[in-house]
């Protein structure tokens, strides 16, 4: 299946409950992003961090069955 979620920032993080980061249920995920759009972040450090598009190239996640 496909997830996929959208939430502005919350001013008031604190006070609020939501959904946590995203997951992969799967073994693998093969990703081709969009050229013109940053839509990819990883967590590095407690902050999360956009991963810039390499035209034409996949990123291959790793998803929870196999770690």
């Amino acid at each position: 299946g496909t997830r996929m979620n959208y939430y502005p920032r919350c001013p008031r993080p604190n006070l609020v409950f939501g959904i946590g980061p995203p997951s992969d249920a799967s073994g693998i995920t093969i990703l081709l992003q969009d050229d013109d759009e940053i839509g990819l972040h990883i967590r590095k450090d407690e902050q999360w961090i956009p991963i810039q598009p390499i035209p034409g190239a996949l990123v291959i996640n790793i998803g929870d069955m196999v770690e």
